[in-house]
């Protein structure tokens, strides 16, 4: 299960940093499209980071056999600010997971269907 959540984690990374979100929307032609593209890079990427973070933990909570160690999306990001630069790390995450929010707003309205 946790490697299949950080696979779904990478994904996201990936389809950010690629832009593969390209072909699930219509760009506006006006300057809002840099708008869009900025937050759905940024948010695809911090989603994917959270998700992946997540994973991680699941795996090691599978190899430590400790149940309780696997505590969801909340744990692992709690446990960020444990790391050097955690704090920062966190909050670089949740301004991108804002940011991810925006482009489903975006999203909602340029879906191609």
């Amino acid at each position: 299960m946790g490697t299949v959540t950080a696979g779904i984690g990478g994904y996201f990374i990936y389809k950010g940093a690629r832009q593969k979100f390209r072909d699930d929307i219509a760009l506006p032609a006006s300057g809002s499209e840099l708008a869009v593209v900025v937050l759905a890079m940024t948010g695809y990427i911090a989603k994917g980071i959270a998700i992946l973070r997540l994973g991680i933990v699941f795996v090691v909570a599978a190899v430590r056999v400790d149940p309780q160690d696997a505590s969801g999306l909340d744990g692992a990001l709690k446990a960020l600010t444990a790391l050097p630069f955690g704090e920062a790390i966190l909050l670089l995450i949740g301004v991108g997971l804002s940011a991810y929010g925006l482009y489903s707003f975006a999203r909602a309205r340029l879906a191609r269907l």
